[in-house]
């Protein structure tokens, strides 16, 4: 056997060893592996599935808050029939105002011993410190 600093190199007889022993363990137990690893991956795909139909969601509220309130469907079938698609955005102006006021608001640092030890002055002298220096260099937190 081959020793390297933090690794351990098997040899083939001690995997195929290994191998026979994780396939017995299986069998013994009533184990089908095929069947766990299929319903595994079905698993994994109604995960995704789900997720990307949260994004895709996401995505079409954001874009009727934003942009436009008609689906594509409604605005083809408007244009199709020589019709002006009239839209009254009253959530544009709100979400812009608080989308602003985030990025004024930059978060306040908060100071705080992990031991416990420290002394109240102490914290509020590198609080201080710190925000002098963020002040000072007009950068973001």
């Amino acid at each position: 056997m081959n020793t390297t600093k933090n690794q351990k190199e098997l040899s083939l007889d001690e995997i195929n060893d290994m191998e026979e022993r994780r396939v017995q363990d299986l069998n013994e137990a009533g184990i089908d592996e095929q069947q766990v690893l299929s319903q595994a991956k079905d698993h994994i795909n109604v995960w995704y599935g789900y997720f990307d139909e949260n994004a895709k969601r996401g995505k079409d509220d954001m874009n009727f808050v934003l942009k436009d309130q008609w689906s594509n469907i409604e605005a083809n079938e408007f244009t199709r029939l020589f019709k002006v698609k009239m839209q009254f955005n009253k959530l544009l102006d709100p979400i812009n105002k608080i989308v602003g006021e985030q990025r004024r608001n930059k978060p306040d640092l908060m100071v705080r011993s992990l031991t416990g030890k420290a002394t109240q002055e102490s914290i509020d002298l590198r609080a201080d410190l710190l925000r002098t220096i963020a002040y000072k260099s007009q950068n973001d937190l």
